[in-house]
């Protein structure tokens, strides 16, 4: 077969047939540019046309594995993060909210900014003496690495 094809390399029709195949391969792979699914290198993924920024993701990894470290102290490595698919488990969570997300709009389900303002008042982590406290709910957000409206939009 292979003394065949040496014989036949000066056939367009041999270079055509081997073309299409690296073609196939190439798009098979991810490799077709602007035709595959992560055109955007700023995002990891997509739900309806709305992607998941890097960043986002990025942060949900980060409290997940913080979550995970303080219940499992010393024991947690980055590996077992790996092992036990972490990264996957998050990514499919954040996949989930924008199904849900997705399917709130469809319904005419949204949440007003007085509803959002009222639910974060409640939350009892920023009442220290009783009454909310605007500057701890910053300090807490910083400490978290976002800001307000990331954690408002999470809300």
């Amino acid at each position: 077969m292979l003394g065949w094809l040496r014989t036949q390399t000066q056939s367009i029709f041999i270079y055509g047939i081997l073309a299409i195949i690296i073609l196939a391969f190439t798009f098979s792979l991810g490799g077709g540019g602007s035709l595959s699914s992560a055109s955007n290198p700023n995002n990891v993924s997509s739900v309806y046309g709305q992607p998941i920024d890097r960043r986002v993701f990025s942060n949900a990894l980060a409290d997940r594995e913080g979550q995970l470290e303080q219940m499992l102290g010393d024991s947690w490595t980055d590996e077992k993060s790996k092992e036990l698919g972490i990264p996957q488990q998050v990514l499919n969570d954040l996949e989930d909210q924008m199904l849900l997300r997705h399917g709130a709009r469809t319904l005419g389900l949204e949440i007003t900014d007085t509803e959002l303002r009222d639910e974060i008042v409640k939350l009892p982590a920023f009442h220290p003496n009783g009454q909310f406290d605007y500057h701890r709910y910053n300090r807490a957000m910083a400490h978290q690495r976002r800001n307000a409206k990331d954690c408002e939009a999470a809300i």
